[in-house]
């Protein structure tokens, strides 16, 4: 009994010597691709590096493609959302209007009308009470305090932007 039992233990180690260079195969096969995932991993999350590294190395397992595809999606839509919560506004000055360096802005779309007044009025550095800013949408309309940007965007926007014609003395009607 004891011959068997030593034989036995010969066989398993034998058999574990022969999955510990299996795994030692796997392993080498393994470490490019745990590289790449790791690149892949601390590089910010964009569409454009998880594409480009996934038809970069042709070597990849399908289960490694599998969480670079599903980032690609969730950063496209994370983005889509962002285009839509979001209204680009731009900002013409009329008569003696201060110029901007910046003339085109985003604002979240349920924003009211009167939150972009106030961001005007800081961009331009108009703190005083005496000071008077009129804002104008299509050249003649002035919207109501109360009123959503994104509503005013769905009805007036030209080229998707909401142009905001802004001065300090009554331009129009």
């Amino acid at each position: 009994m004891e011959k068997n039992d030593g034989q036995s233990e010969n066989n398993s180690s034998d058999t574990q010597a022969t999955p510990s260079s299996q795994d030692a195969k796997k392993n080498t096969s393994i470490s490019p691709d745990d590289n790449n995932k790791s690149l892949e991993e601390n590089k910010p999350s964009s569409a454009v590096t998880a594409t480009s590294l996934s038809e970069a190395s042709p070597s990849k397992t399908s289960s490694t493609k599998a969480p670079s595809q599903s980032r690609v999606k969730a950063s496209s839509n994370s983005s889509s959302k962002d285009v839509i919560k979001k209204v680009k506004v731009h900002f013409v000055a009329v008569g003696s209007a201060p110029l901007m360096k910046k003339n085109k802005f985003q604002i979240a779309h349920d924003q009211r009308f009167a939150a972009v007044s106030g961001f005007l009025r800081k961009m331009l550095k108009l703190t005083g009470t005496g000071t008077s800013l009129f804002l104008y949408l299509k050249s003649a309309f002035v919207p109501s305090p109360d009123e959503l940007v994104g509503d005013l965007n769905d009805c007036f926007s030209v080229r998707g932007e909401l142009v905001i014609h802004y001065s300090l003395q009554e331009a129009w009607g």
